[in-house]
């Protein structure tokens, strides 16, 4: 995907250029949530639960990754870098759900039993959420023996909701 294509190069780069002087080690985070990280991931799914909106595709799958498995990865990878200069990492779940399974959980765990669903074109930076990005950790999982503490983004639904319900009532 366009938006993506520098990335590839970037990391050929920064793992070049660091062959003799720092040892480069590349994780590639899923889409990370939990805490105060993410993007727009509680509003995305909880601000209006009886109007369910999906920009593009609603059966796309990102892979999901919390925050705390992201550093917990970070960590493996710092504690074993003599051993792994040049590697590439992939860090997140490997079987998502779909955008729309994903906002009909959050309904539901809203309270809502019928939401309305209407999908819109993305326009702008969201054009390149429009996109399935799925990943193995595989390589982490062997590698770093690195694996997610944190069931799926849609299993934790609900602890989401009310910590979302809670910040939102401040």
């Amino acid at each position: 995907y366009e938006a993506f294509t520098g990335r590839a190069h970037l990391e050929r780069d920064l793992i070049t250029a660091g062959e003799d002087k720092v040892n480069v080690i590349i994780l590639r985070p899923g889409y990370v949530y939990g805490r105060s990280q993410g993007y727009y991931v509680p509003a995305m799914f909880f601000a209006t639960p009886s109007k369910i909106t999906i920009a593009g595709n609603p059966n796309k799958r990102w892979s999901w990754i919390h925050v705390d498995d992201l550093a917990d990865a970070y960590v493996k990878a710092a504690l074993r870098a003599h051993t792994l200069h040049g590697q590439i990492f992939n860090v997140g779940l490997s079987n998502p759900a779909t955008f729309e399974e994903l906002a009909r959980k959050a309904s539901a765990v809203a309270g809502v039993k019928d939401p309305s669903v209407s999908v819109i074109e993305p326009v702008g930076w969201g054009k390149t959420q429009d996109i399935t990005i799925v990943v193995s950790s595989k390589k982490a999982q062997d590698l770093l023996g690195w694996q997610p503490k944190h069931l799926d983004f849609i299993q934790e639904m609900e602890i989401h909701y009310n910590a979302w319900k809670a910040h939102s009532s401040v």
